[in-house]
């Protein structure tokens, strides 16, 4: 992704940390993050290893990354009731099924050498199926090809994404997007170019008001948004917020997104892949999902 990200914050920490231990290393920089004096910091355990600290009408989570140490990548927040909206948004409409494209996509794990776990591929399929929610509005299917595959690399996988681009496969022609999971990772998800992404298992997102669903879809989504050039927001409601679990996605950014879903190689619009007899599946979904707007094929 292109946006810029928050400012991060690592120290270098060893092991599970106590909020003791939490307090005695981190307090007076989240006392300078929030700008509020550390006898004011109340520090409440996540789960996971992860502290979130809130005061003087400010909050912020703080997630302990192996072999990285402490990164506050959500940034600093406010703790209370967010000011209401000037102008309520109308949620957007889901498009016909000829206005939909299909977008084949293929997943794969990336394990360290010896490590060849393949469990979590039980959970892509139910991933994939969360995403096509998320850009239900935009008209953007995509079409999870063939079985998850476990990639076991030689040596250690790197856990900073920008080494990663250079341990992943070459991509073969035609293969739409391809997204490869990873255990640990010194950020949600990134774009590795080429159409290919990077994205942790078990992401950090702070809940944005009304919102939930699957996590990982969540990071997937804002991932490819990236790639589809959708810009950074900072409405935590939306896909194209940082670090939350928001998926929405205005008019505007629908549009964008499916006129650059169209281009990506391998996407096929709905008309196509009716014609060419391919993504049978997609269409019987896309049919399913928009029947009330459907017009005659």
């Amino acid at each position: 992704m292109r946006h810029r990200l928050p400012a991060v914050l690592a120290i270098l920490l060893a092991g599970c940390a106590t909020e003791e231990s939490f307090r005695r290393d981190m307090l007076l920089r989240v006392a300078f993050d929030l700008g509020c004096p550390a006898d004011r910091i109340v520090v409440t355990p996540l789960g996971d290893d992860t502290w979130g600290v809130s005061g003087c009408g400010k909050k912020a989570a703080y997630i302990n990354v192996p072999r990285v140490g402490y990164v506050n990548n959500l940034g600093v927040q406010r703790d209370g009731p967010a000011p209401p909206r000037p102008v309520a948004q109308v949620p957007p409409q889901v498009p016909s099924a000829e206005d939909f494209v299909v977008v084949p996509l293929r997943a794969y794990l990336l394990r360290a050498h010896g490590d060849v776990g393949a469990a979590f591929a039980t959970e892509v399929p139910a991933i994939v199926e969360q995403l096509d929610h998320i850009f239900e509005p935009a008209g953007v299917y995509f079409s999870l090809s063939g079985t998850t595959q476990t990639i076991e690399l030689i040596g250690d996988l790197p856990r900073q994404r920008a080494e990663l681009a250079a341990s992943v496969p070459k991509a073969p022609e035609g293969e739409g997007l391809r997204v490869f999971f990873v255990r640990d990772l010194d950020a949600n998800g990134a774009g590795l170019g080429g159409g290919d992404m990077v994205v942790r298992e078990r992401p950090g997102l702070l809940r944005a008001d009304g919102e939930g669903g699957n996590p990982v879809a969540r990071v997937v989504g804002h991932v490819i948004g990236g790639a589809l050039g959708l810009t950074a927001t900072r409405d935590a409601s939306q896909l194209m917020a940082m670090g939350t679990t928001g998926i929405g996605l205005d008019p505007t950014s629908a549009r964008s997104a499916r006129a650059a879903a169209k281009q990506i190689h391998g996407a096929k619009t709905f008309g196509e892949a009716v014609s060419a007899g391919v993504f049978p599946d997609a269409v019987a979904a896309i049919r399913a999902r928009t029947a009330p707007s459907l017009r005659a094929q």
